[in-house]
């Protein structure tokens, strides 16, 4: 089972926390229905900009968060001891053509 929560930090960041997975279930969309509801959450509620921190070992969450298209950022000091890597979105950006 995967799960995650979204938090609100200020008025424009909020950010995707606790963000788990059981590996038993890997491979079986899980870890993306997951997180398209929290894209969906974030875009319902008009989040302009959304964060996720995680680590450079965790390869399937890395690859997870670049196939829903989130952008590495790269941070001066990282909110939590494990982080070492960060990645942003616009939610409201979904679908809108360029």
């Amino acid at each position: 089972m995967d799960t995650c929560m979204i938090a609100k930090r200020n008025e424009t960041d909020w950010e995707i926390m606790k963000f788990a997975a059981d590996q038993k279930f890997a491979g079986q969309g899980a870890g993306s229905a997951v997180l398209k509801a929290c894209i969906d959450y974030a875009k319902e509620n008009k989040v302009e900009n959304l964060y996720i921190m995680s680590n450079k070992r965790c390869l399937e969450a890395l690859h997870l968060y670049r196939k829903f298209h989130l952008q590495e950022i790269k941070m001066d000091k990282y909110p939590f001891e494990r982080s070492d890597i960060a990645f942003f979105m616009n939610p409201m950006l979904i679908g809108k053509e360029n």
